[in-house]
């Protein structure tokens, strides 16, 4: 079975606590790496994530209207959008093109069941 194409996205709020980037990135790839996924691009960025306008989540559109990704990871969704409504539009957004978005506590559920 071929791998699947996982697009790492790592947000925080305030550049004073950019440790947690990697904390984000390092558990998300120890994850990935788990379930045999290919990771094919990490986003780290500093944002308030109150749109869609910052580098990292046009770079993650980019891969997802150019179908290079299958599946989005991420610690959870308030590191992509902090509001509801955004977050939905962008779960339709990534429907539309077949890519799933998953938090870590999903792949967290999903190993546990694996094994």
């Amino acid at each position: 079975m071929e791998s699947l194409n996982v697009f790492i996205y790592c947000r925080i709020s305030e550049n004073s606590k950019r440790d947690l980037l990697d904390c984000q990135e390092k558990e998300l790839q120890r994850l990935a790496n788990l379930v045999n996924l290919n990771v094919v691009a990490v986003v780290k960025e500093v944002s308030n994530g109150k749109n869609f306008s910052s580098r990292g989540i046009q770079s993650l559109k980019h891969y997802v209207q150019a179908k290079k990704i299958d599946i989005v990871l991420v610690y959870d969704n308030t590191r992509l959008v902090i509001f509801d409504d955004l977050y939905d539009e962008l779960k339709l957004f990534c429907n539309k093109y077949g890519v799933a978005i998953m938090v870590l506590e999903e792949i967290k559920s999903f190993i546990s069941i694996s094994k």
